[in-house]
């Protein structure tokens, strides 16, 4: 009576475990500096995705700047800045880069809590974890 219990036991432990793969799993640990973000500059949208459609060009001639109090700017082709927040946290184990940003539809389309793919000194790449949304947004320094 032993053996009837512990197999399937032994059987859905193993199966259960080797289910559990998370994208934090899948090489997701990034390390971003926040104090290396701040004050970096400009950057620009290189890659702007929502939906499998290709909306890059709505952000043509705008900079980007993540300042060190936590403010993300964008200043629009003519110069003028709109203001949001940013901050870099964790969620469900995932290296996170949370953007707030309203003012117009275009920019606040750029507002999530984006999964942080790749950070560099010269280029960031964030995706929605919501896969039915396949959003992906990228930004380069200029």
């Amino acid at each position: 009576m032993f053996r009837n219990i512990l197999i399937p036991a032994l059987a859905l432990l193993l199966t259960t475990t080797a289910c559990s793969t998370s994208l934090g799993d899948l090489g997701k640990d990034i390390s971003v500096d926040s104090a290396a973000l701040a004050n970096s500059g400009a950057w620009q949208v290189t890659k702007f995705v929502e939906e499998l459609k290709n909306e890059t060009s709505d952000y043509s001639g705008f900079e980007f700047y993540f300042d060190d109090n936590g403010v993300f700017r964008a200043v629009a082709p003519g110069g003028t800045s709109t203001a949001g927040t940013w901050a870099r946290t964790v969620d469900d184990g995932l290296p996170r880069l949370v953007i707030t940003i309203a003012g117009t539809k275009d920019l606040e389309e750029l507002s999530d809590d984006w999964v942080l793919d790749s950070f560099s000194e010269t280029k960031i790449e964030l995706s929605d974890d919501n896969l039915t949304s396949m959003e992906s947004l990228h930004f380069e320094q200029l």
